[in-house]
């Protein structure tokens, strides 16, 4: 097992990060055993079913249909490897697609609290309170880490969840809300012309 994990890490190793958008948040090396063992289990009750199938039901079996039961469970088992290897990136894309759905609702919603004299943070906090903003409370709740956890100031929590996320349109809102606090600027004028081109994009996509 480690030898084949060795020879396909150059072929996985570009998905390092995108593991982490799939339920397993494993490391690469692991995610290689989980596609292997997933494979051969698949392979052998793929095996196993056409062969039953074979001998107890249609009560027939030769060299021929040991080949067909071994060809289908190579099959199976490759499908279900070629599966896993393009997981990472198809979970990645489901979640950026959730990110961006949820958008315009966030956006509203951190226009409206942004009138109300809350620090950023504060409006984080209760928008994470929400739960109803899909994957960007996976990204708030990353951001808030920062802050409580690991000591970050504002800006450079911004900066790295900035960095981090995977959707170009939240890593948008994220850079000018930085651009936004290092000049000085209106939170709330800024909230308003973003939530207003959110929404208008969301009508138009309707």
């Amino acid at each position: 097992m480690n030898y084949l994990i060795k020879k396909l890490y150059p072929y996985f190793k570009n998905k390092k990060y995108d593991i982490f958008y799939t339920e397993f948040k494993v490391s690469v090396e692991e995610y290689i055993k989980i596609t292997l063992e997933y494979s051969l289990i698949t392979f052998i009750l793929a095996f196993l079913s056409l062969t039953f199938i074979f001998i107890f039901i249609l009560r027939f079996y030769n060299i021929i249909l040991f080949l067909v039961s071994l060809g289908f469970g190579i099959i199976v088992g490759a499908l279900t490897f070629i599966y896993f290897y393009f997981y990472p990136s198809m979970a990645k894309a489901d979640y950026v697609k959730d990110i961006e759905d949820n958008l315009p609702f966030f956006a509203l919603y951190f226009y409206s609290y942004s009138g109300s004299g809350m620090n950023i943070i504060d409006i984080f906090r209760l928008l994470n309170k929400e739960k109803r903003f899909g994957a960007i409370n996976k990204e708030i709740s990353y951001f808030l880490v920062l802050i409580d956890v690991f000591g970050y100031d504002l800006l450079s929590a911004l900066l790295e969840l900035a960095n981090k996320t995977p959707s170009e349109k939240f890593k948008e809102f994220l850079f000018g809300l930085i651009s936004v606090i290092r000049s000085g600027g209106s939170l709330r004028d800024y909230a308003k012309i973003y939530a207003k081109e959110q929404i208008e994009d969301y009508e138009i996509q309707l």
